[in-house]
């Protein structure tokens, strides 16, 4: 799924139960950043929701939003507009 989408047709991708692999990471393409819950590394318990944002987006006009739950990821997004908080909620 993850080849099938680029980052010129999308700005931010939702995955929910991602493959999570030994080293406790996900598989994404160079042109994504993987945004995790905050205790994604130290939880034992699985991680069912990720976040991806393009790379195309500057890294200064994104921040992730620390939740502890594994089931819970957020990005705020600053644009021209104003700020959006955006969550991916299992």
């Amino acid at each position: 799924m993850l080849h099938e989408v680029t980052p010129n047709g999308a700005d931010v991708i939702f995955i929910q139960e991602p493959h999570i692999d030994f080293n406790k990471l996900t598989r994404a393409i160079s042109c994504w950043h993987v945004v995790y819950p905050r205790a994604h590394h130290d939880n034992v318990e699985r991680t069912r929701s990720i976040t991806l944002v393009s790379k195309r987006i500057s890294t200064n006009s994104w921040t992730d939003i620390e939740m502890a739950s594994p089931d819970i990821t957020g990005i705020s997004l600053t644009l021209e507009q104003g700020i959006f908080h955006i969550f991916n909620v299992y």
